[in-house]
């Protein structure tokens, strides 16, 4: 679609219920113009259709998120949590009911 004529702008207009003065239809009509270039511009750009399309280089970078061992590690401060904690039940701490 490279433009409206103002006779369709003014019917879509009339059925969205959109009041637009000439000056403003042509310049819609110019929006309109300039945002068609801007998509045949997309589509002339080649990308692969599917996912297995994608080689491996295809990717902006090839850093990859290094994997790490877990570990368990134990936590000797519970007594320190338990003393900043306003209320403690057992082993737990209780907070105020934040969902109604």
């Amino acid at each position: 679609m490279e433009t409206l004529e103002r006779k369709e702008i003014k019917n879509l207009c009339r059925k969205s219920g959109l009041w637009l003065n000439n000056k403003e239809i042509t310049k819609l009509q110019g929006d309109i113009k300039e945002l068609s270039g801007y998509l045949n511009k997309l589509e002339a750009i080649e990308t692969p259709k599917t996912y297995e399309a994608i080689e491996e280089g295809y990717w902006m970078h090839q850093n990859k998120t290094p994997l790490r061992k877990d570990r368990v590690e134990g936590f000797d401060q519970k007594e320190l949590l338990r003393s900043n904690a306003p209320k403690i039940n057992r082993n737990y701490v209780t907070v105020p009911k934040v969902i109604k």
